[in-house]
């Protein structure tokens, strides 16, 4: 069983994230919309090369491969808080390149954008 298949099995296995597994990475906006910048950039040019049909074994699917790819590229990034902030997104926009780029801000931590009194 070729390994990247079977990464793609366990993804998909994953259940989404809760708002109590939004751990490991930073919760204020300014650092969200970066991470979110940085993941939505790997999405982007895994799906442009995946439809493209660049680098995609004969007979995987392009959704397999954007899956496959952004995984691929995501590990060797080795930035725990942009891996953690990926996991947090729910599997319906983790791989979706033209998700809103307001997604990220329904993680942001109400309390760290309230003025302390």
């Amino acid at each position: 069983m070729r390994p990247s298949f079977v990464l793609a099995t366990l993804l998909l296995a994953q259940t989404a994230a809760t708002a109590d597994e939004w751990t490991g990475f930073p919760r204020d906006a300014v650092s969200l919309k970066a991470l979110n910048g940085e993941q939505l950039a790997i999405v982007s040019e895994a799906t442009s090369r995946c439809w493209a049909h660049e680098g995609r074994p004969q007979g995987v699917g392009p959704k397999s491969c954007v899956i496959n790819t952004t995984e691929s590229v995501l590990l060797t990034r080795h930035d725990p808080e942009l891996q953690a902030f990926h996991r947090a997104l729910p599997m319906h926009v983790r791989y979706d390149a033209k998700r809103k780029d307001s997604y990220w801000q329904r993680m942001v931590d109400a309390r760290l954008e309230t003025p302390a009194s």
